[in-house]
């Protein structure tokens, strides 16, 4: 693609509209039979020889998620534009597996990049950005403030921006996690408006250059508008975000927050049979959708927050993304309704949110030996709300999705 080509997909991204072109014009417009740049971010991610590699595919009617394996780069974006012009969201996981059998976390061999997910548009001003350069000029001074490389790679997802910091060599998936988190650290610290829930992900899975994003009618391109020459020396990126974490997660950020993004990493101890299966992260997110975080005391703690703190004590791979939507849910984020008891004061003189992490850290590392409350409770009363998951849309909403874990 020529420079000219590309800014001319910037400025359609940056206006949030193809309004007057028909879905069938922008299959022609955007899937042609040669556009090499649309490969060019998978290339950069997918550099291991022999190394599985997986897309998925939301059908918006039937609501489901299905992966597909792919031997390389060429391979996904062809299969990736043959269901987008079936109408299809598309999506490729960001790191390399150890197997074809899942996309788990525990599934990772390693990746080749840092990524974020950022929010663009007018609905969108509370956690991401008004428009595509207001997040670019966001995402480039908090690189200068943080003192790390600017992204190697810029994709106008439609609705927002993903960056990726693509690497000289690959990074193993504990060593990748361990940095990811202070990156996400960072981002909060210094009040990027980035995804929590993608950024120190290793399953995430984000849409790739060249498909169509079906979230909008008339649907939008996804569009790379940036790609450097070359990657960034891993090792400059790792002291980049280690120096960082240093200077400002160490002491500028508050108690609620820092606890939130460097947790320390909960011990994998049996905590109950029912979760020996791991939840279904989304469709835990739509039913606490329908449930009140005003609820009372003994609910909010023993039959909302507990669940959840236990699934993760189980399963430490899951249990920043557990935290975070816990969190949502507590502050009212999640139903988009404020929760009132969030920033006022209880009878113990301190309001949800700053309970909120001194409840989640007892249910973390309590001794207690008997039945705990399971993630059940949560679906049962969500159920007796009215909820109802087979007429929920949730999973369309997202620009990426969460690590199926």
């Amino acid at each position: 693609m020529s420079g000219s080509e590309i800014q001319i997909a910037e400025e359609q991204n940056d206006k949030n509209t193809v309004a007057g072109r028909s879905t069938h014009e922008l299959l022609n417009a955007t899937q042609t039979i040669e556009r090499p740049n649309d490969k060019q971010l998978l290339d950069a991610l997918w550099r291991t020889p022999n190394q599985y590699h997986q897309i998925g595919v939301l059908d918006a009617k039937s609501n489901k998620f299905n992966h597909l394996q792919v031997k390389d780069a060429a391979e996904a974006i062809a299969q990736a534009f043959a269901l987008s012009r079936a109408g299809k969201n598309t999506y490729f996981a960001c790191a390399e597996y150890l197997s074809s059998d899942n996309r788990t976390a525990a599934n990772v061999i390693g990746a080749w990049a840092f990524w974020v997910d950022i929010d663009v548009g007018p609905d969108k001003a509370a956690k991401g950005y008004v428009t595509i350069e207001d997040a670019k000029t966001a995402l480039l001074e908090f690189c200068k403030r943080a003192g790390i490389p600017e992204p190697t790679h810029l994709v106008a997802s439609g609705s927002g921006i993903h960056a990726y910091w693509a690497l000289t060599s690959s990074l193993e998936r504990e060593a990748w996690q361990q940095l990811a988190q202070k990156f996400k650290g960072l981002t909060q610290a210094l009040g990027l408006r980035a995804d929590p829930s993608r950024t120190a992900d290793i399953a995430s899975v984000l849409r790739p250059p060249g498909t169509l994003n079906f979230k909008y009618n008339p649907p939008k391109p996804v569009t790379l508008i940036h790609a450097a020459e070359g990657f960034i020396d891993t090792e400059v990126m790792k002291a980049a975000i280690e120096a960082a974490f240093e200077k400002h997660c160490s002491s500028s950020i508050d108690f609620d927050q820092a606890t939130e993004s460097v947790s320390p990493s909960p011990v994998a101890v049996p905590v109950s049979d029912a979760y020996i299966e791991p939840p279904n992260l989304l469709q835990l997110a739509s039913a606490l959708t329908v449930l009140d975080p005003d609820c009372d005391e003994k609910t909010w703690k023993f039959y909302r927050i507990g669940p959840m703190a236990y699934a993760a004590r189980a399963i430490p791979e899951i249990h920043d993304q557990l935290k975070t939507i816990a969190r949502h849910w507590s502050s009212g984020e999640l139903r988009g309704i404020p929760s009132k008891k969030w920033n006022t004061p209880s009878g113990y003189g301190m309001s949800g949110k700053q309970m909120f992490n001194h409840v989640w850290k007892r249910f973390l590392t309590d001794t207690y030996a008997g039945k705990r409350v399971s993630l059940g409770s949560i679906f049962f009363h969500a159920k007796e709300a009215g909820w109802d998951y087979t007429q929920d849309r949730a999973q369309g909403e997202d620009d990426g999705a969460e690590g199926e874990l």
